[in-house]
């Protein structure tokens, strides 16, 4: 690739953590995220993803013997997948904007194919999470899948998040916060991308409503096997050690 002096963003996170609303936000703030979803019938602003993008991932996912919600245990891809990978990275470049970026929380099972096509941009990462048990819920709502199996789930994404942090660092924020807090973690992203924030905004991507379950008695921290609850401490102390 080449006139790259635009900067790419990468939007992670596990499904149903907040990752649609994070990338709606800085969408708002200039970000380009090319032709995205703008409502679904589970997300009433959309889930922000670009349908190339998705359809790619689950393809590749798929080639390998897996899918969004069983991650193959390894990722290979042909001249083909190359190919469509980087006709969409082109896309993107060639937008000339100076940011630009996509979420799909399939990308963090698919991410070492996505790095190969980016190897010569300038790329930065930010990632959401999310409650274990509320995502568990909201999964339950959304496709019927198993309690037990959706904590498996969160479980293997929040790893590979925390796995890519760890090499890389990169702001991670938290979808369990209220507004206030949820703006101010906003504006850091925004200082640590050093991206200008857009003045013009006149109300927040944000609302409660994007959230469909609210952390209770039953998605506390003591319900959590030992694992889910390690990591998700985890994953807030990163939260609260990054904060500006």
């Amino acid at each position: 690739m080449t006139g790259t002096a635009s900067k790419c963003v990468l939007i992670l996170g596990m499904h149903r953590s907040g990752t649609s609303c994070l990338a709606g936000s800085l969408q708002q703030h200039g970000v380009h995220l090319g032709r995205v979803f703008e409502e679904n019938p589970f997300n009433k602003k959309g889930n922000r993803e670009n349908a190339e993008i998705m359809k790619l991932n689950n393809d590749l996912l798929a080639a390998n013997g897996g899918s969004w919600e069983n991650p193959p245990s390894a990722l290979h891809w042909n001249e083909e997948f190359a190919s469509s990978r980087n006709a969409i990275i082109t896309m993107f470049v060639e937008s000339e904007s100076p940011f630009w970026g996509f979420k799909d929380p399939r990308s963090l099972l698919t991410w070492e194919f996505w790095m190969e096509g980016l190897q010569d941009i300038s790329i930065n990462l930010v990632g959401s999470y999310r409650n274990p048990l509320l995502v568990a819920e909201s999964l339950y709502a959304r496709n019927k899948m198993p309690i037990e199996k959706a904590l498996s789930l969160w479980e293997i994404y929040n790893k590979k998040l925390i796995e890519l942090y760890e090499t890389i660092k990169f702001p991670i924020i938290s979808f369990d916060v209220d507004l206030e807090e949820y703006k101010r973690a906003i504006d850091w992203v925004l200082q640590s991308l050093k991206i200008t924030p857009n003045g013009n905004i006149t109300a927040p991507f944000f609302d409660e409503s994007l959230r469909h379950a609210e952390t209770g008695d039953e998605a506390t921290i003591a319900e959590m096997g030992d694992t889910t609850k390690a990591l998700y401490h985890k994953l807030n102390e990163i939260y609260e050690g990054q904060k500006i």
